[in-house]
């Protein structure tokens, strides 16, 4: 989806591909393949019923679109043990996150958009160095029973 075109990985095809699938959102690594074209893609379009695939594997790919009428992309790295961006630099952990897929069960079809939140925007320290605290925090009331 990113470069417009099958088996290729050349960078020419982004922008029509941007045009055609609607793709917003950041790729900082690249995508591989299997070796097996399974044929999940074609059950998917098949059913008719599934909205979107997406995964969180790749930590530095926030990017999504609408691949011929289902939606494909990717979740930041949630968490701050795995690599990130530029490691070792200040931008590194600036694509922390989550995806956020927004359902309305008075919608025909339930799911409504999905949308990107950011550790960095929730006032989080987004400081690559060793942080350590003087002891744990206490789990909050409606945990401890």
């Amino acid at each position: 989806m990113w470069f417009g075109q099958q088996f290729t990985s050349d960078e020419s095809g982004h922008a029509a591909a941007v045009k055609r699938h609607g793709i917003v959102g950041e790729k900082h690594e690249n995508v591989y393949t299997g070796m097996v074209n399974s044929g999940i893609y074609a059950a998917v379009l098949e059913r008719g019923d599934v909205l979107g695939l997406y995964c969180g594997h790749d930590h530095i790919n926030t990017y999504m679109g609408n691949y011929f009428g289902v939606e494909l992309g990717y979740g930041p790295g949630t968490g701050f043990g795995t690599y990130g961006l530029n490691d070792g630099t200040r931008d590194e952990h600036t694509l922390r996150g989550a995806r956020v897929f927004e359902l309305d069960e008075r919608a025909k079809r339930v799911y409504t958009r999905t949308r990107l939140v950011f550790a960095k925007d929730l006032g989080i320290d987004m400081s690559p160095e060793t942080q350590p605290i003087d002891h744990p925090e206490r789990f909050p009331r409606y945990v401890r029973g």
